[in-house]
C-alpha cells in the first residue's frame, strides 16, 4: 500500500460551533459539508477545507461507530509565512505555545511553531526554509 496524502484530520471538539468559527477565521476555512447524526435528524459536525486539499473534520469526541473516545488532537499545517500565520491565529483567539524555532524535518530545514486552539489542540505550523 502507498499512502498518497492525508485525507483529513479529525479534531475532537467540546464546542463544534466555536471550533468551526475559529478555523474559519484563523485559516480562512470553508465548510465543505455538515456531518449529520446517523439517523440524519441533527447536525453534529463539519468537514472543513483549511487549505487546498487539506480537510479538517470537527466532531464531538466520541467516535460514532464505536462510541469510544479518541486522543487524536494535533494538526500540522505547512505555511509559506510563519509569522503572519501566527498573527492570524492569535487574532482568531489562539495562543502561541512555542516558536518559531529553527530545525529540520529529515534533511529539509524548517521553522516551526506550536499554537493552541480553542479545544486546547496543538496546531503545529511548519515553514520550509
Amino acid at each position: 500500500m502507498t499512502i498518497q496524502r492525508v485525507n483529513h484530520v479529525q479534531l475532537n471538539c467540546t464546542d463544534v460551533e466555536r471550533s468551526r468559527a475559529f478555523y474559519e477565521k484563523a485559516f480562512d476555512g470553508q465548510v465543505l459539508c455538515d456531518i449529520m447524526t446517523k439517523d440524519g435528524s441533527a447536525k453534529k459536525g463539519y468537514l472543513m477545507q483549511i487549505a487546498p486539499g487539506s480537510v479538517l473534520e470537527l466532531q464531538p469526541p466520541r467516535f460514532p461507530l464505536t462510541g469510544k473516545y479518541s486522543a487524536w488532537n494535533t494538526i500540522a499545517i505547512e505555511t509559506d509565512d510563519i509569522e503572519s500565520a501566527i498573527e492570524q491565529i492569535v487574532q482568531a483567539g489562539g495562543v502561541r505555545e512555542i516558536g518559531p524555532l529553527e530545525g529540520a524535518m529529515g534533511t529539509v530545514p524548517i521553522r516551526n511553531a506550536v499554537m493552541i486552539g480553542p479545544e486546547q489542540e496543538h496546531i503545529e505550523l511548519i515553514e520550509l526554509v
